[in-house]
């Protein structure tokens, strides 16, 4: 169903010896075999994340493509289309406008389909326009 899709770059690879305590907010490619313990969100409209066999996320994803090899505790939401792969395992909603689900995986939550009209866009905003101080959140990395 969405194979024809051009094969993207991986920008950014969280490998399974690393363990991430946190929100990630990403642009691009997104690759996942390591432990996510909060949030991924996606800061553009075009982005990608696959959490690979060996992937954990324990929290929210909020990225319009998403495609599941491992293990997802929380809400999917994409607002455009989802892949869930062979032995896949969500625990949680998953909120899509596409999906594909292949024989083996597993969804223990509501698939909520959401119609393209009520789909909210991501928008990025400048760390500024947030009101958000750039020299705290530089303090704040360098301390975990």
């Amino acid at each position: 169903m969405f194979n024809n899709k051009k094969k993207r770059a991986v920008d950014t690879l969280i490998n399974q010896q690393t363990i991430i305590k946190g929100k990630i907010e990403f642009s691009g490619v997104l690759y996942v075999d390591g432990i996510v313990n909060g949030d991924i969100i996606s800061t553009t409209d075009k982005s990608v994340v696959t959490i690979g066999a060996r992937g954990k996320v324990k929290g929210e994803i909020r990225v319009p493509h998403v495609i599941v090899f491992g293990t997802v505790t929380g809400d999917i939401h994409a607002n455009e289309d989802v892949e869930l792969l062979a032995h896949s395992h969500i625990e949680g909603n998953v909120y899509y406008q596409q999906i594909q689900m292949t024989m083996g995986s597993e969804v223990n939550g509501k698939l909520v389909h959401t119609d393209m009209a009520q789909t909210q866009r991501l928008e990025h905003k400048p760390i500024k326009s947030m009101g958000i101080d750039q020299n705290k959140l530089d303090e704040n990395a360098t301390e975990m």
